[in-house]
This record gives structure tokens, sequence and C-alpha cells, in this order.
């Protein structure tokens, strides 16, 4: 074991493998003889630097975990201790963490413009910055051999931070022959091997990271990193990638095994061996689905320890007769551990005899950093150690050692919290909270809400009455980790106590229970017909007839479909305006019940004939393909893993039924008469393209997706690719002007039940029906009225928006960038959005608005939106092209307030969506505007879409969607967002010929900073809004834009 020498191991595995590799991201491969050739630069910089000297502390603010991999690697290798800080914790948090260890130099990535504004500050404070891309190109790189350093058994080598009661995050110095000691002993315990696979799930900021990383690199194994940090969040594309990745062995928490088994089939994990789980209890019954699928083929095994006994120190096999228990225990120690329950005087306990847990080791932390009194507190002396140095951990857990000498645990002890695996002092967040001029009192506890156990605050204000919920949360999101923000704030007039006067923290949790208030329940049948129609179009019956639609979760994409069923029951066509102002269902029946019945023309079978008319999306994306006619932007492309028994004869069978079945993917497009007109064509012969192969997703990506000819059909393409047993990989693409985003989505239900041999009715009506009624509309009065509304609304339309950006000679070249709200902001906008009685994609068009107002100087903005085109409610079903592009305007200023703002693109989007029927195609001819491969009215776009496309999983077989990189762009930018219920996530598709990852990154960074500042000062004039300085100067420096405001 190289004496008990962690780098000596490593540096030995790292010469031993050099050609294996070590780590892979995606398409990313990094061998072990690239990984020390980089380390090894890390470590010369560092010997090389004036006043650097072994043993001193070095920070590491990375969000690449290759890089921060690396700098581990690099740092322990020259002598020094290395210290991972999160980069999406606050700035406060990130400072304090320096400030509490003295940081001297941090290692940084030029690719994280986020944290540009916290490097600055630790600038200040004469921390030394070194960039990870600079280290990487040092002339120090030529040397690929590590330098000699005098390393010691009993060296510190890493710091990681836990919670503290005092308000300070808690610094733990792990040594040198105790991490050795782990990791070898997993690897010995659990026969570990070289080539096997290990999943990289564990956040960077908790110790737990460096099971993922130095198991498998000291044994010659893989560590797989996700390429979306979000994927470990989503059952689907969790368990789809563990299988992707032949995932062999998992650390994680129990919550997110729960996501692993639910997500589950027989077929799943076949080379999966075990799963190690830490952090939180399991629950027994939760196992029994897991044993149910996969028997004990796959080892599950419960770890416990803590991050001052150096990661984990005793260790249990969880068996399937485990899952009927009351408790799952966390075994007996590991070799060189001992676990002992003592009572109040540190007397043994007798088996079964409940007592607080000490751990002894050896191979324990060496203390608290700086903290010599609670050190001597927690790490005490040991009674039963014959060594006088001997010492054991106090955990503050409570349990028992059981008749067969296992550890099962009971709880804590003191008041600490363990949430989704990490440890919460109540009395830091206590104290945080405490700071804030407007609370007097504060107590952090836990409850469970709906199956969710959440952080909970509760708060006795300064003065009498409720203190702003909002204000406390928004400031304690600046100070704490999002882990430790508490999720519900309950304001008291005084605090529970007992009769000793100390708090009641039962009577305080018994306070946090929601409390079912009634609700006003239907009164008449026309309420109780509007309480059904809104319960099915909410997914939710959760209301009474006096709640607002709003308020229990109504959005944009509601109305819309609350406008169509509503006609299609009382034959009455509701304005969006209508529906904000009788916004319950009490108000909307007494507004129906004295509405006059409006008759409205239904869609109608079309004669047959030879050919149809072109609808107006049609007709536009026709015009545009023919502009590039070699281009794939109007491919919907979709790839799904499969995973089981699969027939394919019975695959080809299911999308020729389906080819039968809707004309529209028999259509096809010619020019007759010099007008361009689609035919649907009797029968089509449609096959699937059957292959065998290994290669990489991307790659069969890249070649399945190529160019339609739109004068051919099926303008569909199916390939089913056989990877291995029992796995293959599907990948449809239908063009856009035969299907939207809605029609994927019903064709892929379509398919799962076709393929179960469900019944399914043959569509009454056809897209070529829609064509024709479309046109025939176009002398309707309502039509009419909607074609002046829009020449008004456009009329004399500014410049296309100039952002700034490199001249690109293929516009079409496209990328793709992924965010996410944070949650509290999503939240404050859900709050906004319901106080404003308006929706958030309004409130995100007004933020999008003033960026791009920001960034072109021009304040005369038009924005482009897609709406669903499926007001009819005959049209919900029916596969084809409905969307229609809108044209939204907004002016702005800069004295004007943001509330304003608001108001004027709440009117303005209200407008639109109610003239939504109107082909912008028509609009553009009719005002003149010249057509070219840009879009003459707009070059940005902003999306809130409420679906996504996916696959229903059939009987004993898995379908699991494999996201597609974006390689073409439309437009500059088209912000699509999605709201998931608890997050807002975005995707960013860019012009990537014009706009860089880094300056797409800082505009993303602009947007949430916009987004921040509304949020916490509706009033505030545009003006006033303020990019962070270091982005402006970054921008302006380099990009010389010009901002007006």
């Amino acid at each position: 074991m190289s004496n008990e020498i962690f780098q000596l191991q490593l540096k030995t595995a790292l010469r031993t493998y050099s050609r294996q590799i070590a780590l892979m991201q995606g398409d990313r491969k990094v061998t072990y003889e690239t990984l020390a050739a980089n380390a090894c630069c890390i470590t010369r910089v560092l010997l090389r630097t004036p006043g650097f000297s072994k043993g001193d502390f070095v920070g590491i603010l990375c969000s690449s975990k290759p890089h921060i991999i690396t700098a581990i690697t690099g740092i322990s290798c020259a002598g020094g201790v290395f210290v991972p800080l999160d980069t999406v914790l606050p700035a406060a948090r990130i400072l304090q963490m320096a400030d509490t260890v003295s940081l001297p130099m941090v290692i940084a990535s030029r690719e994280d413009s986020g944290v540009a504004g916290i490097i600055a500050q630790l600038q200040q404070q004469k921390i030394h910055i070194f960039y990870i891309e600079d280290m990487l190109q040092a002339e120090e790189c030529e040397d690929t051999e590590f330098p000699e350093v005098a390393y010691h058994r009993n060296d510190a080598l890493y710091i990681y931070f836990t919670s503290g009661s005092t308000g300070k995050p808690k610094a733990i110095l792990g040594q040198n022959m105790s991490l050795h000691h782990f990791i070898n002993w997993e690897i010995n315990t659990f026969k570990v091997t070289a080539g096997e696979r290990f999943s990289q799930l564990i956040t960077p900021g908790f110790d737990a990271f460096l099971r993922d990383v130095f198991v498998p690199l000291f044994s010659g194994g893989t560590i797989c990193i996700p390429e979306d940090p979000q994927l470990v969040l989503q059952a689907d594309t969790l368990s789809a990638w563990l299988n992707r990745e032949e995932i062999q062995y998992i650390h994680c928490v129990p919550s997110i095994f729960g996501l692993i088994s639910n997500a589950a089939t027989i077929h799943s994990y076949p080379r999966l061996q075990y799963v190690f789980l830490s952090g939180e209890r399991i629950v027994p019954a939760t196992l029994k689905p897991w044993y149910a699928l996969f028997g004990s083929r796959i080892q599950l095994v419960n770890f416990y320890g803590a991050t001052e006994t150096t990661l984990i120190k005793t260790y249990y096999e969880i068996r399937p007769a485990d899952a009927d228990s009351q408790n799952i225990s966390v075994g007996k120690p590991m070799e060189g551990a001992r676990v002992l329950v003592l009572d109040e005087q540190l007397n043994i306990c007798d088996p079964l005899v409940p007592g607080e847990v000490f751990i002894s080791t050896p191979y324990a932390a060496k203390g608290y950093y700086n903290e010599e009194a609670l050190t001597r507190q927690k790490f005490m002396f040991d009674p039963y150690d014959p060594n006088p140095d001997g010492r054991i951990f106090k955990t503050g857990d409570k349990g028992r050692l059981l008749a067969d000498g296992n550890l099962e645990l009971l709880g804590r002890i003191d008041r600490q919290i363990k949430l989704r695996g990490v440890r919460i002092e109540p009395e830091e967040v206590e104290t945080i909270l405490l700071q804030h001029p407007s609370v007097k009192e504060a107590a952090v506890v836990t409850t469970t809400i709906n199956d969710t156990t959440m952080l909970c605050a509760c708060l006795v204000p300064v003065t009498d009455g409720t203190g702003n919920s909002e204000e406390i949360l928004q400031y304690a999101h600046t100070c704490l980790p999002d882990y430790m923000v508490p999720g519900k704030i309950k304001w008291l007039s005084a605090f529970p106590r007992k009769v000793n006067g100390k708090l009641d923290y039962d009577q305080l949790v018994a306070l946090l229970q929601p409390v079912s208030e009634p609700v006003s329940q239907p009164l008449t049948a026309l309420e109780q017909q509007l309480f059904d129609t809104w319960a099915g179009i909410l997914k939710n019956n959760q209301f009474g007839a006096d709640s607002t639609f709003f308020e229990v979760g109504g959005n944009s994409f509601h109305l819309i479909g609350l406008v169509a069923k509503v006609y299609s029951q009382f034959r009455v066509r509701l304005t969006i305006e209508e529906i904000f102002k009788y916004n319950s269902i009490r108000k909307l029946a007494i507004f129906l019940e004295g509405k006059m019945t409006q008759e409205a023309p239904d869609i109608k079978p079309a004669p047959l004939r030879d050919y149809y008319p072109l609808s107006a999306a049609q007709f536009r994306i026709y015009h545009q393909q023919q502009l590039q006619p070699e281009g794939t932007g109007y491919n919907l492309p979709q790839c799904f893993e499969v995973t089981g028994p699969v027939d394919m004869g019975k695959v080809e069978e299911v999308f020729r039924q389906m080819v039968q079945r809707h004309e529209s993917l028999r259509t096809c497009f010619k020019m007759v008469g010099g007008e361009v007109v689609q035919q649907v064509l009797q029968e089509v012969d449609f096959r699937i393209d059957y292959q065998v192969s290994t290669e990489a997703v991307p790659a069969l990506i890249s070649r399945f997706v190529r160019p339609f000819n739109l004068a051919e059909a099926p303008l569909l393409r199916v390939t089913l690719v056989k990877r291995g047993p029992a796995q293959y990989l599907l990948m449809m693409d239908v063009h856009h002007i035969i299907a939207d985003g809605l029609s994927q989505l019903l064709l892929n239900k379509e398919f799962s039940s076709l393929y179960m041999d469900l019944p399914a009715a043959l569509p009454v009506l056809q897209y070529k029906d829609f064509a024709v009624w479309q046109q025939q509309q176009r002398t309707n009065e309502v039509v009419q009225q909607q074609q002046q509304y829009w020449l008004k609304a456009l009329a004399n339309p500014p410049a296309v928006l100039s952002l700034p950006g490199e001249q690109a000679t293929d516009h079409a070249a496209g990328a793709l960038h992924h965010f996410t709200l944070a949650r509290e902001s999503y939240q404050r906008l859900k709050k906004m959005a319901k106080e404003k009685e308006t929706t958030i994609f309004v409130l995100l068009l007004t933020a999008y608005n003033i960026l791009l107002s920001r960034l072109s100087g021009q304040d005369d903005i038009i924005v482009g939106t897609a709406a669903s085109g499926r007001q009819h409610v005959a049209l919900d079903k029916m596969i084809g092209m409905f969307v229609n592009t809108l044209a939204l305007r907004n002016q702005l200023s800069p004295d004007m307030s943001f509330d304003t703002l608001l108001k004027q693109v709440h009117k303005n989007t209200l407008a639109a969506l109610q003239h939504q029927d109107y082909p912008l195609e028509d609009i553009i001819h009719q005002l003149q505007l010249p057509r070219g491969k840009r879009h003459p009215l707009f070059s940005v776009m902003l999306v809130l879409q409420n679906m996504s496309v996916g696959s229903e999983n059939i009987p004993g077989i898995t379908i699991a969607p494999y996201p597609i990189a974006e390689s073409t762009s439309r437009f500059d930018l088209t912000l699509y967002g999605q709201d998931t219920g608890n997050d807002l996530v975005f995707r960013l598709a860019y012009a990537s010929q014009r706009f860089t990852p880094a300056r797409i990154q800082r505009l993303v960074d602009y947007f949430q900073e916009i987004i921040t500042q509304v949020l916490s000062s509706p009033d505030i004039q545009l003006k006033d809004i303020h990019l962070s300085h270091q982005l402006e100067t970054a921008v302006n420096q380099v990009e010389k834009i010009s901002f007006r405001f």
C-alpha cells in the first residue's frame, strides 16, 4: 500500500494504467497518461510559485469536474492541501470559507464566468488566483515527470466544510493516511479491478466526492461523469445514462437511489454490481420494487461514517429480506475502526440499549482547523483504548448495537439535522436569520409535508404583525447554500416553551403542519362542468369555486386550452382578457350564463381532389426551406434508448399503420401551375432502416439527420439500431412542415398503444381538411379583424435587432446552452405572476426585452414567440403543423419602471394571443417586407413550453429519450423555457458562428441578474437596473458594447 502514502500510490496508478481511460464525460475521454501530465503541470507550477510550500492550502473554484479532479491530483502531488469550493454556493458563503482557513491561493477556470465577481473579491483579499487553463499551458508542462516531494502519512491532505453552530462553516482537516486507508479498504473489500466503470454523481463540495474519484483511480477504473449536472435529478434520464455508460459501481444517497430504482425495468443496469448508499436513512419498504426486479444480482451496501472520521467507518451488505424489516442497520466496523455505544457517563451500553454512537479509529481527520476547543470536545480521549493517545469521535448520533453486533441508528442526540445526505446545524441557519433586522427570534426545525421533508424557519418579528417572508428568503440565499435555505417560513408572535422555559420544538413542528381550509364547492351544474374542465386542463382538483385560475397553477398554455374547451362545450368564444377578468369558476359561470352563444364555423372533411392548398404555417416553412434546400433546420429528430425484447418486425408494422392512419405522413409538396400545393398519396412504401452498431450515439445521430426532399413522401424516417443484447437505439425524424411538437408527442403515444395492440379510433378529420378550412376563413369577419390588428401593431416596424456578435457565413449553424433559474427566483416569479395577475411568460418576456434593449441599444423591440395554433377543439389530436409565430412588439424607455413595462407587455401579449390565428406570413407580405434567409421582423424568440417530447413505456420494454445536441439555429437567439412545476429550465439556442459560448454565458448571467433585481424592486426604473460591474467591463472591453441606460 505504498506505506500508506496517498500520493505515492496515486502516482503508481497513473503510471500503471497510463493507456486506460481515467475519466470520461460524454464524448470527452481522458487517459491516465493525460491526467498525469495535466496534474504534473499543476504540481510544477505550484512548486515554482514564490511563497508556496508543502502543506499550503489551495482552493479549487471550478465547475468542470475533469478540471477539479486534475487540480486535486496536482495539488496533492505538490504536497498541498486541496480545498474544493462549490461554484453553486452563494458568494458570501465561498468568501466565508476562504476566510475560515485563510486561503492563500485558488485555482479557478476562465470558463466559469458566473464566478467572476467572487474571483474579484478573493483578489481583493490578496488571494492569488491561478487559472487552470494557463497552468496547463505553462512552460513547466514540458517536463511530464512529477517532481520529488517528501510526503508523510500524517500530512494534511484536504479541507471539507460542514455546517457550524456559530454561523460559520467548520473546516475539517483530512489527513493522508486516512484517505489512503479508506480507498484501499473499499477496493479490497469489494474486489474492484482495473477497467471497471464508476458513476460520478456527487457534488465536489462534499467529501463523498473522493470515493467517486479515487476508488476507480487507484484501481485502474474509469470515472464516468454526466454531461448535464441536472441529469441526476430526473429518474428517466439518470437511468438511461447509467445504462448507456454501463456503470458497475454507484455511490449515492438513498434519495438518488430512489430515482434509479423507480425508473428500472427487469432489463436495466445489466453490468451494475454494487450500489453504495450513505447519508440518509433507508426506508426498507422502498427496496421491495428493486428486489422484485433484480433479486440479489446487484448488491446494495449501507455505509455509515462522518467527514471527521474520513468518509465511512461501518458497512452492511443489505439482503432482500431486509426490505421487510423496520430498519436497515449500518452494519459493523470496517478494518481499522471500532464503534462504541455509550451512555451519558460514557459507560458502554448493553446490546439493544440506546446510547450515543462513538467511533474510534486512527484513520480519522486531524480535527477542525483553527478550532482546538471544538476538536478536543468532539475528538475525545478514548477511555477504552489502552493507548493513552487514543481518541474517539463523538458523532451526536443515537444508536444501539443489535444482538448480532450490527449497529442500528435511531436519530440524533443533538439538534443537528441530516437532510438529503447533508449535515446541517440549525443554529448556523438561525444565526444568519437573526442578523436580518426584522427578525427578533429564530428557530429552525424540519417537518414533512406531502411526503417531502424540508427545513423550516419559525420567526418572531421585531415589530408586531408578520414579517416579509420573501425578503427573508432572498437574504438567506445570499448567505447560505441552497440546501440550508428554509423551504418554509412561519411567523409567530411568540415561541411555545416548556415549563422550564426551554423552547418546545415539538410544538413548533406541530404548528408547521398544514391546516386544511374549507373550499367553496360548485353549487350549480354549470359550475360543476367548469370545475371538471379546469381539473382536466390543470391535472389537479385541489381547488374550489372561488379559487382563481392562476392561484391553482394556470399559465398561458392553460389559457389557450380553456378557451378551446369553453368554446367546445358552450359555443362561447372567450377572450384572454375575459379569463383574467372572470378568473374563478363562480365568476366565469355567471359571465357565461349571460353571454350570447356565438356560432363559429366547424371544420368539415374537404372534398377529395388531387391537390390541396398549404396552410399558412406550411407555406412559411416551405418558403424558408427553399432558401436552404440542404439545411436541416426544419427537421424534428428524436432519439430513444430502448431496452428489452423488441420485436423489430412489429416496430415496422406499427409505423406503417401510423403512416396509413395520418395523411400528413403520406403528404408531399409540389409546384403546380406556379403555385405550391400539397398532395396526399394513398399509399407510400415505408420501411425502417435496421442497423447493428456499437458506434457512439452522437455519430449515429449525425449521419441519421439529413435533408428531406419535400417533393417525396413520406417526410418521415425511422432507424432502429441494435446495440447489444436487448439494447436498441430508435431514431425518428420528421419534417416540421407535416408535424409540430404536439404531433410528435401524439405519435409517440400512439406508437406505444399500437405496439401493445390497444384499440385506436381512426381520425375523423385530417390535416388537409384544416388547410382547406383555414383558406376559407380568410374572408371571415373575425379573421379580417385580426388582420387589422396586426397591420396596426406592426406598422413601421423597427430594424431587426442588432446584437453584438461576429459576422456569420452560415446563419443556420447553431448550438445550445442549458441553464436553470434558481428555485427561489422561480418561486418568487410564480408569486409575482399571481400578485400582478399575469403569467410567468409575460414576466420572462419583460425581462428579456430589457436585456435585448441593453445589448442592442434599441428601444423598439420585436420578439418572436410560438402559439399552438390549435384553438379549435377539433385540432387537439390532429397530426400536422399548426404552430403560428407571433411578433410581440414593445417599446421601452430608460425612465420607465419595470411595473409600467410589465403592464404594457401583458396587454400586448394578451392581444397577440387573442389574434393568434392570423398568419404572420400574410402580414409580412402585406407590409411588403423583404424576404431572405433571415426573418424580416425579428432575430430573437422566446418560447415557454409545458410539454416534453417523450414516449410511454411498454410492459417489459423501457423507452428513454436520448438528448440530441442542437446543430442548427433559425434565429440569432431562441430562449426555450420549460416549466416543470418544480423548476424553470431553459435551453438557449444560438447562432454559433455569431456568438461564443463565453458570450452566451454572459448574456445568461445578465438575464438572471435582471430577473433578480426586478423581483426585489418591481417599481425600479429601467435605467437603474444594474448589471454586475465585472460582467459589463468584460463585455465592454472585449466586445465594445455601448449601453444606452
